[in-house]
């Protein structure tokens, strides 16, 4: 719920218009905000603004900017100076896991399996860029539409940073063991913390409540929680963050790999790969998992068959919704619920607030995670409004201006191949304009050229694909438009524009989404054979573009050199002013760094309607770039 400005609040701060409060709390306001471009965004105004509490937020802007978007979301801009220092980051109109939980019961099945992996996964994340949470809890957790999202960095430090008061940080509830023996917080205190959370969730009690404060920290210290109700799987992971000696307790990334990949523990993969892999899971609707290669294609040049479908913890054929956040967010959300009576006390007995921790309030953005922070999740309300982001930035080379859907022209490149398939074939795609290069598609049966016009027809799960033989390049730039002949429905239908691909080895992609709800989701994927897909880039959801029946967009992608190599892509409305790159990344990727080819993929969600959906794609073109 938003507040309505108070008499003395400004109605603007800088270039953002104040529509409302979202909380308050004694060291600073949440305010719901209007950007230039009309979008929604969080301000939060810090109270006090004196030179020490300027140093802290500085302070506290660089520890959360050095940490990986994922399952969080991100800080749009910030203004420590000033007479009102603030911060604006992404609005998303989502609950707390307190207030989901106190309204609606706990949570079961994928929704609860969804959560822990994306709590671990933004812990994992935070933990690696050394820093700790200290306040991890119900409150600070945000059931955004793309997943769960960990929030309220506001008493989070990087490592070697002074704590600004002496006491205890963090929710009674859910502080650990060694912090009530006066040991500093640490990652195992977030992981203890994270523990009680989950309990929290999967039996709508805190393991430790009790009538009192000190009964609560007594409990910490002496109780082992009755952990029956939290289902097997996720129970063994709870109990072994639930160890009173914290050397004992697994490390974030350990519980995410536990989580994700239980059969390898997630042996070889970084943590950049288990927290990217785990911020898709935690957006990715029950049961719409694949883990085929989605870039096999039977034929020609060398290409592989596709694997099975086996439903798997690795969503590699179907990539659902990540956030659209590329950097955490700043601040916290929490609300005033029955849960939060202990958050309440610690404020009385410590006093340790700072202005970043949760403002309290009522309103359902008290905080900014994101819920694209943006993405659908298995939860998500068919009707919750898109997220919105800024502007795409443009990364350094990027081209822009306004090329016609028809072309592709890079500034030192040359045009390789162009396709309006403006002519009548038996099977497949045929050879392209220049008569030079085939089309390898698989089924083939599934392919068609009607009225100048390629057409892709996609039953629910199965995968399509077409690949150009004989175009093998290290800078290649491919465009075409597509549109699908119905609405999507269940999980989505995906189209993927493939600038490099190593057949056996892997390739990389700008993966359009197109939702239900009429998101249209773009990311940056680097697939490896045998493994699933990694987000090179965070996740964006497109602003000012609507998916639906009959609705043309163009989707570009760019990949450039090698070791390493630069990927860049792009998704617009027909018609419309072409953008600049709206995500770009750079990866050098072993087996990857060679010429490779380019192509196309498509795919229906499982959960899709069993009516076929054909997908038109028109005017291609494939240009060699530098590189």
């Amino acid at each position: 719920m938003v507040a309505p400005l108070a008499p003395e609040d400004p109605p603007r701060l800088g270039e953002f218009e104040l529509l409302g409060r979202l909380g308050e709390g004694g060291q600073g306001i949440v305010y719901l905000a209007r950007d230039p471009v009309g979008q929604r965004v969080a301000v939060k105004v810090l109270i006090r603004a004196d030179a020490e509490a300027r140093a802290r937020l500085a302070r506290e802007l660089a520890a959360v900017e050095s940490v990986a978007p994922f399952c969080t979301a991100r800080v749009l801009t910030a203004v420590p100076d000033g007479p009102r220092p603030y911060v604006v980051s992404e609005f998303v109109d989502g609950p707390t896991l307190a207030e989901r939980v106190h309204e609606h019961g706990p949570l079961r099945g994928g929704e609860l399996e969804r959560l822990a992996v994306g709590t671990t996964t933004a812990l994992a994340a935070i933990h690696a860029a050394g820093v700790v949470h200290r306040d991890f809890k119900p409150s600070n957790v945000l059931l955004g539409p793309d997943g769960p999202r960990v929030v309220d960095f506001g008493i989070a430090r990087a490592d070697g940073v002074t704590t600004m008061t002496s006491g205890l940080i963090g929710t009674p509830a859910y502080l650990a063991p060694e912090q009530l023996g006066g040991a500093p917080a640490s990652p195992a205190s977030d992981v203890f913390a994270w523990a009680g959370t989950m309990i929290f969730a999967a039996t709508g009690a805190s393991p430790f409540a009790a009538a009192s404060i000190a009964d609560v920290l007594s409990r910490i210290v002496t109780h082992e929680p009755d952990l029956s109700a939290v289902p097997p799987p996720l129970r063994d992971s709870i109990a072994a963050a639930l160890e009173k000696d914290p050397s004992r307790r697994p490390a974030a990334g350990e519980l995410l790999s536990r989580l994700i990949d239980p059969v390898s523990g997630g042996r070889g993969r970084s943590i950049g790969e288990l927290t990217s892999l785990g911020s898709r899971l935690a957006a990715e609707p029950a049961g719409d998992r694949r883990t085929s290669d989605p870039a096999g294609a039977a034929g020609r040049a060398g290409t592989e068959e596709p694997t099975g479908h086996g439903e798997t913890a690795g969503p590699a054929g179907e990539p659902t919704a990540p956030p659209s956040s590329r950097a955490p967010v700043l601040a916290g959300r929490g609300r005033r619920t029955a849960l939060a009576v202990a958050a309440a006390l610690v404020v009385v007995v410590v006093g340790a607030l700072t202005w970043l921790r949760p403002f309290g309030g009522t309103g359902s953005q008290a905080s900014s995670g994101t819920g694209e922070p943006g993405s659908p999740s298995a939860s998500r309300p068919g009707a919750s409004a898109p997220t919105s982001e800024p502007p795409p930035a443009s990364p350094q080379g990027s081209p822009s201006g306004s090329a016609s859907p028809g072309t592709s022209a890079v500034q030192g490149g040359g045009l390789r191949v162009s396709d309006t398939f403006g002519r009548t074939v038996s099977t497949g795609f045929g050879t392209t304009d220049d008569g030079r290069h085939h089309w390898s598609v698989v089924p083939a049966s599934g392919y068609s050229v009607d009225g100048e016009k390629g057409r892709i027809t996609t039953s629910s799960g199965a995968l399509s694909s077409a690949y150009l033989d004989g175009v093998k390049e290290t800078g290649t730039d491919l465009g075409f438009t597509f549109s699908g002949d119905k609405p999507p429905t269940g999980g989505g239908i995906y189209v993927t524009a493939v600038g490099r691909r190593v057949p056996t080895v892997g390739s990389y992609r700008a993966h359009v989404s197109l939702r239900p709800d009429g998101k249209v989701l773009l990311q940056l994927i680097r697939y490896e054979s045998g493994r699933s897909e990694i987000d090179l880039a965070q996740p964006l959801w497109v602003s000012k573009l609507t998916a639906g029946p009959g609705i043309a967009m163009r989707v570009r992608v760019q990949v450039t050199g090698t070791s390493p190599t630069t990927i860049r892509g792009k998704v617009w409305a027909v018609g419309a002013t072409e953008p600049d790159w709206q995500l770009s990344a750079t990866d050098a990727t072993s087996g990857l760094q060679v010429p490779g080819g380019a192509g196309m993929l498509t795919f229906l969600s499982r959960k899709a309607t069993d009516t076929p959906v054909t997908v038109t794609v028109d005017d291609l073109t494939l240009t060699a770039t530098p590189g």
